[in-house]
């Protein structure tokens, strides 16, 4: 499964959601949580973790193979002009 395919049901928002309100934890744990979510292999999971990392919703450390995610905040977004 690409990361740009997710199965029906599974909501990458409810899973952000959900880091944030757990706060960290180990990267191994992390991947097993996003393989039961995504009905995901743990190849496309550690993407999805890695595309994380990536946005900035994640902070991982590979040394001590722990994560750490971002508090939620909302974001003005610029706003198109008619």
């Amino acid at each position: 499964m690409a990361v740009s395919e997710h199965p029906q049901g599974f909501d990458p928002d409810l899973v952000v959601s959900w880091l944030a309100e757990i706060e960290s934890g180990r990267i191994d744990r992390l991947r097993a949580d996003i393989v039961w979510a995504a009905r995901a292999n743990a190849v496309d999971a550690m993407q999805w973790i890695e595309l994380m990392e990536g946005l900035g919703i994640l902070q991982l450390d590979w040394t001590a193979r722990t994560w750490r995610a971002q508090p939620l905040a909302l974001t003005a977004l610029p706003t198109r002009r008619v």
